[in-house]
């Protein structure tokens, strides 16, 4: 059955939306020993070079340090997602570098932009360093389903990163005609990001 014009046209907030929480709460709610054995598993298979946020947080400071970056003269500027399972990197950079500047939004996309890299910029010690680290996250939940993760208070697991899946899926219905293109209006105050 042909879609009509209406659900044709979509914006990515309104698609992503669906796509990224159609299926939360599915899946196992409460980890076991099984299941953290199943977790580490599937990572370092999924991601053959996995390092925790720990060691590599320690192995920038390894590296950085003989090209004279420390805490003391480095600007420590991050742009993870917004979704609290981030906060763990970004905890173990700042024991490493001290307090970040965050431009961090939607899928770790810089969100502030100029303005962000300028005022980040202004922030750099006097004659010092600046180490940039960003990018998206992926979770792995309690069946080992890469892509989901199982959050506090929830009845099972769900999308993550939840905006990276439907905006991938959201592409994908464009490329093979499912849906048209939509953008929101840039004064739309809902859709910032």
């Amino acid at each position: 059955m042909p879609l009509s014009k209406m659900d044709r046209v979509q914006s990515l907030h309104s698609f992503t939306m669906h796509e990224a929480f159609n299926h939360e709460d599915e899946g196992t709610a409460h980890s076991s020993a099984t299941s953290v054995v199943k977790v580490i598993a599937n990572a370092k298979s999924t991601f053959p070079n996995l390092i925790s946020s720990h060691q590599l947080a320690r192995s920038l400071k390894d590296v950085l340090a003989p090209h004279g970056f420390s805490a003391d003269n480095t600007m420590l500027g991050t742009s993870f997602c917004c979704d609290e399972v981030c906060r763990d990197l970004e905890d173990e950079l700042k024991e490493v570098f001290g307090q970040n500047f965050h431009m961090g939004g939607i899928a770790g996309f810089p969100f502030g932009g100029n303005a962000a890299y300028g005022a980040m910029a202004h922030h750099i010690p006097n004659g010092g360093n600046l180490v940039i680290c960003y990018g998206p996250h992926v979770g792995i939940d309690y069946d080992g389903v890469v892509g989901k993760v199982n959050r506090r208070g929830h009845n099972g697991s769900g999308s993550c990163c939840n905006t990276s899946i439907g905006a991938l899926a959201y592409v994908k219905a464009v490329a093979e005609g499912k849906i048209e293109i939509r953008s929101p209006a840039f004064s739309d105050p809902t859709d910032a990001q």
